[in-house]
């Protein structure tokens, strides 16, 4: 923070005109996207400065994010009434991890410390699943391994080429199927998507033990097509995006709600979200 206050300064003394000008710029153009973004902002504001660096979460300041609040707390068991084991930036079961499994991990970004977590601690075989491009050249970045195979694709309940929505302003590097960030819908590349009944043919395997997700906002229909074909993840640990828009909101919390009844037949549901409630659900599902 010093570093960068003291380059600021030096940047200023050296060209205070040209400096000056670009400063105000820049503050004129963040000005003009709050103005076109207002809910994305105040939404970015408050999980990335008062929340991160406070220590304060407002949850109970949005209807929205109180809802989702009330639902991991009346509708999930803690995670913290139970033994999880980290794997990376998730948690897991240990026990229910049988020796080498086959993962279907979907949303890479830049970060596979679960996948090599739980290749490192039980072998098996992981499969990537992602389509974005700065997903695609960081997994080309890394040293190649085995049981580490990387799919340029996307996770959805239909086989068909699909839009990508994306932020044009860059604030948010991730991008969604069903756009619940509410971007410009004129901002979106196409890419392919597949089922997982689909993707086990393909690869031939009988099972999935372990199931991550992070697909932006799709995850609930991709379950529960896997369910229609009779199959069932001994662990299921997904994040589930909440919609900005009020009316999709609530047609989001509709189908939430039966999501959560239909997955309850068969699993244990634990909620792993304790930071910036409401923003996202972050649940754990263990096989009965």
């Amino acid at each position: 923070m010093i570093d960068r206050l003291l380059n600021i300064i030096d940047k200023f003394q050296r060209q205070p005109i040209l400096y000056s000008y670009k400063v105000m710029k820049k503050i004129i153009s963040k000005l003009i996207l709050a103005i076109k973004t207002p809910r994305l902002t105040i939404l970015l504001f408050q999980i990335r400065v008062i929340e991160r660096y406070f220590k304060i979460d407002l949850f109970f300041l949005s209807p929205r994010r109180f809802l989702i609040y009330l639902i991991e707390i009346f509708m999930l068991t803690s995670s913290r009434t139970l033994k999880l084991h980290d794997y990376g930036n998730y948690k897991l079961k240990k026990n229910m991890i049988p020796n080498k499994p086959i993962v279907y991990s979907g949303g890479v970004g830049t970060n596979i410390s679960f996948d090599l977590e739980i290749l490192k601690k039980n072998g098996g075989i992981v499969r990537l699943f992602d389509p974005t491009k700065q997903s695609i050249d960081y997994v080309d970045s890394l040293n190649k391994k085995k049981n580490l195979k990387f799919y340029p694709y996307a996770l959805y309940f239909k086989n068909k080429k699909v839009k990508l929505y994306k932020d044009p302003s860059n604030r948010i590097k991730s991008t969604s199927i069903n756009n619940f960030l509410e971007f410009d819908y004129k901002s979106f590349y196409y890419a392919q998507a597949y089922n997982l009944p689909y993707l086990m043919k393909k690869f031939k395997d009988k099972k999935i033990d372990i199931l991550k997700l992070d697909i932006e906002g799709v995850a609930e229909d991709l379950i529960l097509g896997l369910f229609k074909k009779r199959k069932y993840p001994t662990q299921i640990v997904s994040a589930f995006e909440i919609p900005l828009n009020y009316v999709k909101f609530v047609k989001f919390i509709y189908k939430f709600l039966k999501f959560i009844a239909v997955i309850k037949k068969n699993y244990y549901l634990y909620n792993l979200r304790y930071r910036s409630r409401g923003v996202e659900m972050e649940i754990l599902a263990v096989k009965k």
